[in-house]
């Protein structure tokens, strides 16, 4: 793994630092979880934010849940919040059900993420909670 990281921070081919984030996210190390997150978290490159997050949410796990949740909250940038969103979309964590419930009731949610939380909890038709919201929304 140390090669991964070496090779990662020594090259600004974008390519090349997808592909050692795809890499690092196939290993189940902390320490190449800790540096996915570290990237999904300060890189200056949008897309390297994006491929981070996305192999830090294949990792799976509550660690992975808890970190994505979090990065969500302080997160600015809207790209990278659908990013984290999708990443977070096949998890049946009931925490994150509701944290998905919590930002389609949010008016300032832009309404594709709203349409695309919708879809996504729509999946979870077993669910009171979803079951609960979907009915208030045909209501409306």
């Amino acid at each position: 793994m140390f090669w991964q990281i070496l090779h990662y921070d020594s090259t600004q081919d974008l390519e090349i630092r997808k592909s050692v984030i795809r890499g690092l996210g196939q290993r189940k190390s902390e320490r190449a979880g800790a540096r996915l997150l570290e990237i999904a978290r300060s890189s200056d490159n949008i897309e390297l934010r994006k491929a981070a997050i996305s192999a830090f949410g294949r990792r799976g796990g509550q660690p992975a849940v808890d970190a994505l949740m979090a990065l969500y909250g302080s997160e600015k940038n809207e790209e990278i919040k659908d990013q984290i969103m999708n990443s977070l979309a096949y998890s049946n964590d009931p925490k994150v059900t509701h944290m998905l419930i919590t930002i389609a009731k949010n008016p300032q949610t832009p309404i594709e993420r709203r349409r695309r939380i919708i879809m996504i909890l729509a999946g979870h038709s077993k669910d009171p909670e979803v079951i609960q919201f979907l009915e208030d929304l045909l209501k409306q």
